[in-house]
């Protein structure tokens, strides 16, 4: 018999905790490598006490809650505790050490007056002075304790019946860093269909066990590595973000003793275990139980990914392990993914003919103008892609265009901006706002449309650009951003390189360095660098809370500061 169809992600969840509470969850790895196990059953009754108290306080049914919480096990009961109360969530990221209280404050206070949330929940330490910033917004800071298991013995497991599969769930807000975030709304259908779309695609098995340190505001975190093996009976390793960053040997320690097998990090974080984890910091470490460690959330660099395999195979990392996934927000997370394909493949085609025509023409790998492309896989299980050109003609394989697509977990849209939502649903497709091109069932993305600089007719493509300017040893890594600004005088766009230097230079060494990048840039990409301006200033560099480089504000600070991007000699 085919059991029916949940009516919201509740229903799996609390079916769970009554017919398994003694099932584990959640384990918590905290700052002192102290470890937490949560039952499914504990989480229910948790979850159930914040629903209460939400209720109390006359949270009523689709309000926006905001919840500003750290890693901890407050964190993991809220989030699941709006959801009984027929709430919905949005998860802001929480103070690091090195953020101003005056600073943080008005983040929030943004954000408040942007999402028009009424309730954000928090901790003892940051109610008081957000209760002075949020009062005059008609917001409310509540405070999230942590209760002993004798005081949720009456908290029996509850939820509002109100609502349906088409109600929204929870809002995912994009990592922009600069004007008004994009709060995606993703329905309980949504968050139940992708959980079985990614199902079939990763072949998940009952004895996987999912290891995460991505915050859970960042949806690779909050979706795929927490509310998915919630949903699907899963257990999950949740660590500290910030432990993770000082020490990212907790990852390979954790998996080691506890036998993870699924996790997903960003692109940079391949490399930051590559440069900051010793050998004597591997001593009997076991990899060998990981069957998928997925490269997602930022354009995905082979040669880390080659360096990483390699590095750790003596710890049992086996190559067939790696993949990489494309995806956003406003398709819950995931589009497409190299698991099903193998160890992901590289496209070498005509950078000429990408630049000019739009069109990638497969070159022999060592052919000159060979520019290769990494294949972010095939797509998921119901999702469906197609290639636009800007007359929203559907392109053969190989023609480069906008990246649509349509699947059974598509946002509801944006929150609060039905311009915006109009903007990218087009006849039921998704508009990505990426360009790339299909060859052989496989999506290659080259990058964004709108961070495309137009340079005498050619399109170059910025990651490009900063791809060339990290290979300097001056460079301090993935610290550089490259846009385009238009100039009157030529017609064309100028191209700006900003990057932060890892120490001082002497006059001489800055403009051998910037003499050395305008060479490597031309040689490659055949395109002149108008500026290049090099900054002793360590975190100028604005990124998204998810890694990424924020370009578009990164070219507006420039802007702010300098002015222009007339040609200069620096």
């Amino acid at each position: 018999m085919i059991a029916p169809k949940p009516n919201s992600i509740v229903e799996p969840f609390l079916s769970r905790a009554e017919t398994s509470p003694d099932s584990l969850a959640v384990i918590l790895i905290g700052e002192d490598n102290s470890e937490q196990a949560i039952t499914i059953g504990d989480l229910a009754s948790e979850a159930s006490h914040i629903a209460n108290n939400l209720s109390a306080k006359e949270v009523a049914p689709e309000t926006l809650v905001l919840i500003v919480l750290p890693h901890s096990r407050e964190l993991v009961s809220s989030i699941w505790g709006c959801f009984l109360a027929g709430a919905v969530p949005a998860i802001f990221t929480y103070p690091s050490p090195t953020v101003s209280a005056e600073t943080y404050h008005l983040r929030v206070k943004t954000m408040v007056e942007q999402s028009k949330a009424q309730i954000v929940l928090t901790t003892n330490t940051l109610a008081a002075s957000l209760t002075k910033v949020l009062e005059p917004l008609n917001c409310k800071a509540i405070v999230v304790a942590n209760h002993p298991a004798a005081a949720l013995q009456s908290s029996q497991p509850r939820h509002e019946t109100r609502g349906g599969l088409d109600k929204t769930a929870l809002i995912q807000y994009s990592s922009g860093s600069t004007g008004a975030r994009k709060g995606v709304m993703l329905s309980h259908a949504a968050l139940l269909n992708y959980a079985e779309s990614i199902n079939q695609t990763y072949m998940f098995q009952p004895d996987d066990i999912f290891v995460n340190w991505l915050p859970l505001y960042h949806d690779l975190g909050l979706i795929l590595s927490f509310l998915h093996p919630i949903l699907k009976g899963y257990p999950t390793i949740l660590i500290s973000p910030f432990h993770w960053v000082i020490d990212p040997g907790i990852l390979f320690m954790v998996i080691s003793k506890h036998k993870g097998s699924i996790t997903w990090m960003p692109n940079f974080a391949f490399r930051h275990c590559l440069g900051v984890i010793q050998d004597q910091d591997l001593k009997q470490i076991d990899l060998s139980s990981i069957r998928v460690i997925g490269n997602g959330g930022e354009p995905a660099d082979i040669e880390s990914m080659q360096a990483f395999q390699e590095r750790y195979q003596p710890f049992g990392l086996r190559r067939e392990a790696m993949t990489i996934g494309y995806g956003l927000a406003e398709n819950t997370l995931g589009i497409s993914s190299t698991f099903r394909t193998g160890w992901p493949k590289i496209d070498w085609v005509d950078q000429h003919q990408l630049q000019i025509n739009m069109q990638a023409v497969p070159l022999p790998p060592h052919a000159p103008n060979a520019k290769p492309i990494v294949s972010c896989g095939i797509p998921h299980a119901s999702v469906e892609i197609k290639i636009i050109d800007p007359e929203k003609n559907t392109l053969p394989d190989r023609a480069v265009g906008e990246i649509l697509t349509r699947s059974s977990f598509m946002f509801s849209g944006y929150y609060q901006q039905p311009g915006l939502t109009d903007e990218v649903l087009q006849d039921g497709w998704l508009a990505t706002g990426d360009l790339g091109y299909l060859a052989d069932g496989e999506i290659y993305v080259c990058g964004r449309i709108k961070d495309l600089i137009i340079y005498g007719g050619h399109n170059i493509y910025p990651q490009d650009i900063e791809a060339i300017v990290n290979t300097s040893p001056e460079v301090r890594p993935g610290r550089c951003a490259a846009f385009g600004i238009k100039d009157n005088n030529t017609g064309t766009e100028l191209i700006v390189v900003v990057a932060e230097l890892k120490a001082p230079l002497s006059a001489a060494q800055h403009g051998q360095v910037v003499l050395n990048l305008r060479r490597q840039v031309l040689s490659q990409l055949d395109c002149n660098l108008s500026v290049v301006r090099l900054l002793d200033e360590r975190d100028w560099i604005i990124k998204t809370p998810s890694g990424k480089i924020a370009r578009s504000a990164n070219k507006e600070k420039y802007l702010k500061l300098f002015g222009s991007a007339q040609s200069t000699g620096e």
